[in-house]
């Protein structure tokens, strides 16, 4: 099973992207928006967790940047009507906190607005998914109501004014281990030592 694929983008489309190994091999993996967002072709090494999807006729490569999505999507296609390119979609459309809320609470009306996610659909996801992602729930809102968006948006943007590429920024303050400590210098020098470490 691939569990990981470490390596630059050397193309990037609407839906995937292609992603070089140091071996020279190149694998096509099909991400939601969130990921494709975040990423961009280039010299940066990129780390993507990925799910091999093996059918009959096919085998197919999905990808994220954060690990907590890919167990959502894991957890999404074991729901029955929920196939890979359905899951894609939802993680397309909303983010991963709405999504895990939406389940937790047992939010149908809100998970039926989803493009292709109907009623009853809604319903099932509820049902076999909420006491799953109930404590990831709990988490993640947790870890997110540590760092203030407004500070999360002036890091970013003092990073990119030093030259440093959008998917660089995002990635060191998505790996900001201070996250309790609310002081701009301290998570700003953190955010420089995580890039140079990457």
């Amino acid at each position: 099973m691939i569990a990981q694929v470490i390596g630059r983008i050397v193309k990037k489309t609407e839906n995937s992207i292609l992603v070089e190994t140091d071996s020279g091999l190149v694998f096509e993996i099909f991400c939601p928006l969130s990921t494709l967002n975040r990423v961009s072709t280039g010299d940066i090494k990129v780390q993507i967790h990925t799910h091999l999807y093996i059918r009959e006729d096919q085998m197919t490569l999905f990808g994220f940047i954060d690990e907590a999505e890919l167990t959502l999507f894991k957890h999404l296609i074991s729901v029955s009507d929920i196939g890979p390119k359905k899951a894609i979609n939802i993680l397309s459309n909303e983010s991963f906190q709405t999504i895990v809320n939406a389940i937790a609470t047992s939010d149908t009306k809100f998970l039926s607005t989803i493009p292709g996610i109907g009623k009853k659909t809604a319903e099932k996801i509820v049902l076999d998914l909420k006491d799953k992602l109930a404590e990831i729930s709990t988490k993640t809102e947790k870890k997110e109501g540590l760092i203030d968006k407004t500070l999360q948006n002036e890091l970013f943007s003092a990073l990119i004014n030093l030259g440093y590429k959008p998917n660089q920024a995002e990635k060191a303050i998505a790996n900001l281990k201070n996250v309790s400590n609310n002081d701009f210098n301290a998570l700003f020098k953190e955010a420089l030592n995580i890039i140079k470490s990457l």
